[in-house]
């Protein structure tokens, strides 16, 4: 596996991923590690090589978008509409676009309501640990990730006992 990274003048620069890991095997989803090299006229494009045999070989090219993610805490137990959106360069398309949430939030239900906005119904188990979630999103042409979500421990905001 390995990402072409091809500048602004046509310049390319070939780099062998350092690590894969599955994401999300259930949907899909496979992060490659890769260092970034530098060029001189800026990135202008990714273009992904995964090589799947011998016979087969499947070419992407995707573009880097940054995402915003609301509500921006979800309690442990908890399931709840999210909304994603992306910035211009984003390209969801119904259907075919992924998000992962990292370990004990499962995504349900996607609906693509524009190039730059979707809604995921989104559960956190009951064993998740709180704390800062990566927010994946993955569509043809297109990856994003960053940080957006946090998972808060459940409320115990109990009515006080009157004796």
């Amino acid at each position: 596996n390995e990402v072409v990274f091809v500048g602004a003048t046509g310049d390319s620069v070939r780099v062998a991923g350092t690590a894969i890991s599955t994401v999300n095997a259930a949907r899909g989803i496979r992060r490659l590690s890769v260092r970034v090299p530098a060029l001189a006229d800026g990135a202008a494009a990714l273009r992904v090589v995964n090589t799947v045999s011998l016979e087969e070989s499947n070419t992407a090219t995707l573009q880097v978008v940054s995402l915003l993610v609301e509500p921006s805490a979800l309690a442990v137990g908890e399931t709840r509409e999210v909304i994603v959106t992306g910035s211009p360069a984003t390209r969801f398309v119904d259907g075919s676009t992924k998000v992962a949430l990292g370990a004990g939030l499962t995504v349900g239900t996607i609906v693509v309501e524009s190039a730059t906005r979707l809604r995921a119904q989104v559960t956190v188990a009951a064993s998740a640990a709180p704390g800062a979630r990566t927010v994946e999103v993955l569509a043809p042409g297109m990856y994003a990730a960053g940080p957006g979500l946090q998972v808060v421990a459940a409320s115990t905001n109990d009515a006080p006992a009157v004796s």
